[in-house]
């Protein structure tokens, strides 16, 4: 995943998370209200669940398959104790809170077996400010939660969007990028007319 799809990704997780109370209904009706609160929990895994694979394999590489297994095993465990204290009380929410920390605690694992070959990236540049920027979009987005659906994904697209560029995660290079597709998606447009 190059940095653009990775920064893309985190802002739709975001605003899928801040944004679960009209995307449910839009998409499955009101009968499924119950399921805003999980929604907007269980699409935390997703970027925990890339991490996870793809640390995973680092790990895998190089050459330490025993510590890939016993690094499942402790998530899974932790996840089987969590869920039998917790479901019984706090039903399918808790579930939903499981399943991330079992993912995060996977992923947890994985950085601290990696973190001689981690220390060695701007994972500050890499992750943190666009981090800030999603945060700050999920921000604003909130603010206007009561708009359609449409208005607060063109919004939060904006926001984010533009706070890439403040914080300079998105340069020159991202940028040309984008005006090569537009140029060539003018060119290709009145051929296909």
């Amino acid at each position: 995943m190059s940095g653009s799809d990775r920064r893309s990704f985190l802002a739709r997780i975001l605003g899928g998370a801040a944004l679960a109370h009209q995307i449910v209904p839009v998409l499955f009706g009101d009968e499924y209200n119950a399921a805003i609160p999980v929604l907007a929990i269980l699409i935390w895994t997703v970027p925990l669940m890339f991490l996870s694979e793809f640390l995973g394999y680092v790990v895998v590489i190089s050459g330490q398959e025993s510590r890939v297994a016993r690094a499942i095993l402790i998530s899974t465990s932790v996840n089987i104790c969590l869920n039998a204290l917790l479901i019984p009380t706090y039903g399918y929410v808790a579930a939903a809170i499981m399943t991330v920390i079992t993912e995060a605690v996977l992923v947890g694992q994985y950085c601290w077996l990696l973190r001689p070959l981690l220390k060695q990236l701007d994972c500050g540049r890499m992750l943190l400010l666009p981090c800030v920027a999603a945060l700050l979009m999920g921000a604003s987005v909130m603010v206007f939660q009561n708009s359609l659906l449409v208005f607060n994904v063109l919004f939060g697209s904006l926001i984010y969007m533009t706070l890439l560029i403040i914080f300079r995660v998105v340069g020159r290079d991202e940028l040309a990028f984008v005006q090569q597709l537009l140029q060539r998606r003018s060119t290709i447009a009145p051929d296909t007319a």
